[in-house]
């Protein structure tokens, strides 16, 4: 048996690599993805903490914003994620409507996704996309 202490073996290639000597929790930006690729996510998010800034509160004394209940918590569609509230009836219908719409295209993604077929398969995503916009045009 030989014993690994002491020995160094390094490829040509090795002599131009730094190695860090610790990990840290925070993760390096890549080099390889350009930013605009994350410019709408960014975006959306900054007007989301500005339009309800209740879920963005620190510190000890009370929150002085007032939530707007925009999410829902997914284990209990009648209560607001960031305040606990009960959002009542009327909400928690819809809220059950939007989780059947979402559970509905998923099944018919995955009902599609085992066939063998050359047609195009159905995006949940730009279909859900695709159905708000028009929800939101004729409201």
């Amino acid at each position: 048996m030989s014993s690994f202490t002491g020995e160094t073996k390094l490829s040509p290639m090795a002599e131009n690599v730094t190695m860090p000597m610790f990990y840290t929790n925070v993760l390096p930006p890549s080099m390889n993805l350009p930013n605009e690729c994350f410019t709408e996510s960014v975006d959306l998010t900054k007007k989301g903490i500005e339009r309800n800034k209740f879920n963005q509160h620190t510190g000890d004394e009370a929150n002085p914003f007032t939530c707007k209940c925009e999410r829902v918590k997914s284990y209990n569609l009648g209560i607001c994620a960031d305040c606990e509230a009960d959002l009542g009836p009327i909400r928690l219908a819809e809220e059950q409507r939007r989780a059947q719409d979402v559970k509905d295209e998923d099944a018919a993604f995955f009902g599609n996704s085992t066939t063998t077929t050359t047609e195009e398969k159905v995006d949940p995503v730009k279909e859900r996309r695709e159905k708000r916009k028009r929800a939101t045009q004729s409201a």
